[in-house]
This record gives structure tokens, sequence and C-alpha cells, in this order.
């Protein structure tokens, strides 16, 4: 997030959004889907007005990633 906030969510049996928490600049999600490729989601964010976001390219990624040295790829490896 790099101006703003956004609030993540999660929706209930009722189809209503409970906030579970409002994450503001310098925060980050979806990093989970980005290194493990997984396309589920465990919560919802909801960005407010104003806010400006940095996308991450899931290839752009992934070739940056080759260039990382082996342990720092072996180290991330064993946390997804």
């Amino acid at each position: 997030i790099l101006k703003g906030e956004v609030q993540v969510a999660t929706q209930k049996a009722d189809g209503e959004f409970l906030t579970l928490t409002t994450m503001t600049a310098g925060e980050m999600f979806g990093e989970i889907a980005l290194l493990t490729g997984e396309a589920v989601r465990t919560a919802t964010t909801i960005s407010n007005a104003g806010c400006e976001l940095l996308v991450v390219d899931r290839l752009a990624f992934e070739a940056h990633l080759l260039k990382v040295d082996l342990m720092s790829r072996y180290i991330m490896s064993q946390f997804c």
C-alpha cells in the first residue's frame, strides 16, 4: 500500500462483511498467493477512497527470484 488504507474483511454466512483489520501505507497483502501460486483467498481487501497500490506481477516476481541466491530460495521454500 503506497497511499491510503484498505480494510481486510471476511464474509459471514449472511453475506455481511466483518472487518478484521485496517492496513495503511507501507503494509502489504496478497504476498502468500504470490509466493505459493495458490488462488485461494483467506480474506477480502476493500480499498478506501484515495488508495494507491503497487501491483507485483507474478512473472516479474518469479524472474527476480531466479536472481536470488540459492540460500535465500531455500529459506523461502521452508515457509511456503
